[in-house]
C-alpha cells in the first residue's frame, strides 16, 4: 500500500469516528510512525510501505481510534517555540496556555528588573510554561513545583533537551505545603514571577471531554469549590513568595475569572488584578501585582 492510500483511508476512518481534525491526526501519526517529517508524506506520496511500516501505522491508528490523545501517542507536543515531551504523567499543553507565557514575558519586558529574575512555576507538569519563559529571558532562574514524581521527571528531561539545566531546578511538593520546604529559592519574598496552571475543573463538570477524563492525570484536572479551591490556595502561597511588585499569572476555567479577581483583590495582597482573554475571547487568565 502506498502513502497516498494509507493517508486517505486513515483520514476517512477518523472522520467516521467524529474526530475533530482527522487529516491532521492522520498526517501526524503516520509520519511519526515512519520516523518522517509531515512534509515527507507529500514528497513521497507514491512511496510503497512494507509490512513492518504498515504495522507501525496500524498500531498508532488503533490507539487513536480508542480515543487516546495524539500527543500521548507521539510522545510530544509543540508549545510556544519548543517541542515538549509529554506522557500520561502530565497534562497535554494547550495552545491557549501559550498566552500565559506571553503575558509573563511582557511583564518582564516592561518591569525594568536588574540582575537575576526568579520565576516559580506552580504545578509545572511538563515544564512547558516556566521553561518557555526562562528560555526567552537569559537572566532568569526557574523553580518548578509539582507533586507528581512522573511529572518532575518529564520536566527535567525537557529542561535538559532545551539546555536550561544550569538555570532550572524542580522540587517535588504539594504547593500548599511549600512553607515546609527548605529551599532558598522558595522562601518569603524571593520570586519576581509566579505562574500557575492549577487544576480548575469541578469534579462534577459534565462538559469535560470524556477522553480528557480517561487519559489525562486527574490530579492536574480536578479541584473542589467549583474548581477554584487550588487557584485560591496557590495564590495565597504565591503572595508569600512574591516580592512587592512581583507578578502573578494563573490560568482559570470558564466563568471563574470574576470570582478569582474578587478573591485576590479582597485579600489586600494584590493590586491591578484583571482578566486576560484567550484566542476565543474567553477570560482565561487572571493576573495581578503583589502589593
Amino acid at each position: 500500500m502506498i502513502i497516498k492510500d494509507v493517508l486517505g483511508r486513515t483520514t476517512e476512518h477518523f472522520k467516521k469516528l467524529g474526530l475533530s481534525t482527522p487529516r491532521l491526526d492522520a498526517e501526524l501519526l503516520i509520519s511519526n510512525a515512519l520516523g518522517w517529517e509531515r512534509i515527507d508524506l507529500y514528497m513521497q506520496i507514491e512511496y510503497p510501505l512494507d509490512e513492518e511500516q504498515l504495522q507501525k501505522c496500524r498500531a498508532a491508528v488503533q490507539r487513536r481510534s480508542k480515543g487516546e490523545p495524539v500527543a500521548y501517542i507521539l510522545g510530544y507536543r509543540d508549545f510556544y517555540k519548543h517541542k515538549f515531551k509529554v506522557n500520561t504523567n502530565v497534562l497535554i499543553p494547550r495552545p491557549e496556555t501559550e498566552l500565559l507565557v506571553e503575558l509573563a514575558l511582557d511583564y518582564l519586558k516592561h518591569a525594568g528588573l536588574e540582575g537575576e529574575t526568579h520565576v516559580v512555576d506552580f504545578g509545572c507538569g511538563s515544564g512547558c510554561i516556566g521553561l518557555s519563559i526562562v528560555s526567552e529571558h537569559e537572566s532568569s532562574q526557574l523553580v518548578g513545583i509539582d507533586l507528581s514524581d512522573g511529572a518532575i521527571q518529564v520536566a527535567k528531561e525537557n529542561s535538559q533537551v532545551m539546555g536550561l539545566d544550569h538555570r532550572v531546578q524542580f522540587v517535588k511538593s504539594d504547593v500548599t505545603l511549600l512553607d515546609a520546604v527548605n529551599n532558598q529559592n522558595l522562601q518569603k519574598n524571593c520570586a519576581n514571577i509566579v505562574v500557575m496552571n492549577p487544576p480548575y475543573i469541578a469534579p462534577n463538570d459534565e462538559n469535560l471531554d470524556p477522553m480528557v477524563k480517561k487519559y489525562e492525570p486527574h490530579m492536574a484536572l480536578f479541584a473542589e469549590d467549583s474548581g477554584m479551591s487550588a487557584i485560591k490556595k496557590w495564590a495565597m502561597i504565591a503572595a508569600k513568595m512574591l516580592v512587592s511588585g512581583g507578578w502573578l499569572g494563573t490560568e482559570v476555567g470558564q466563568g471563574q475569572a470574576r470570582p478569582i479577581i474578587d478573591y485576590l483583590s479582597q485579600s489586600g495582597l494584590f493590586i491591578d488584578v484583571e482578566a486576560k482573554q484567550d484566542y476565543s475571547g474567553v477570560d482565561r487568565f487572571v493576573i495581578g501585582i503583589r502589593a
